[in-house]
This record gives C-alpha cells, sequence and structure tokens, in this order.
C-alpha cells in the first residue's frame, strides 16, 4: 500500500546527479540520506514496523524514483529512538 510522508534532508537539498568516473566506467554518484521522526513515521505506517530494505521511495519534486539500502534508528536524549535514518540508492530498473 503506498503510504505519502514528510521527509527530512539533512542538507535540506536533494543531490545533482553528478557523473562519478571510476575504473569500471560510468556511474553516478547518488548517496542520499532521508530522515523521518519515529513517532509520526509510527502514526502513518502502523505501530512496530520500520522502512524495509527494497522499500520504493519516490520525490515529485526532481520526478525520481529511490530503493532503500539500510534504515536505522537514531537514538536521541537518554537513549530514546527519534528517527529513522534510512539511505537511499538509484532505483535500477531492469
Amino acid at each position: 500500500v503506498p503510504l505519502c510522508i514528510k521527509v527530512v534532508l539533512p542538507d535540506g537539498n536533494m543531490p545533482d546527479s553528478k557523473y562519478n568516473y571510476d575504473l569500471m566506467g560510468l556511474e553516478y554518484e547518488v548517496p542520499l540520506e532521508i530522515h523521518i521522526d519515529k513517532v509520526y513515521w509510527e502514526e502513518i505506517a502502523g505501530y512496530g514496523t520500520a522502512p524495509q530494505k527494497k522499500d520504493i521511495i519516490y520525490f515529485a519534486m526532481p520526478n525520481k524514483l529511490y530503493e532503500v539500502a539500510s534504515s536505522y534508528l537514531l537514538r536521541g536524549f537518554m537513549e530514546q529512538e527519534t528517527t529513522w535514518k534510512v539511505n537511499l540508492r538509484n532505483l535500477r530498473l531492469s
């Protein structure tokens, strides 16, 4: 079921599609990290759920698809779980 959620970008900007040349050829440099408030996530997705690896994320503004590479909970004051830190990578359609 698709969910419409609000996320926070740590830098405040979407990364541009820079080209990165390496020994194997041309690749896009797209390290993208988003933060989602834990309470907000649980209100929308359900208590005890988490962003899962291979979930698909669509950003309407740059019109790009990303795939969740990993996610974990950040801890704040007194080690309370506060925010989901989600690492995204470009979705490869094949």
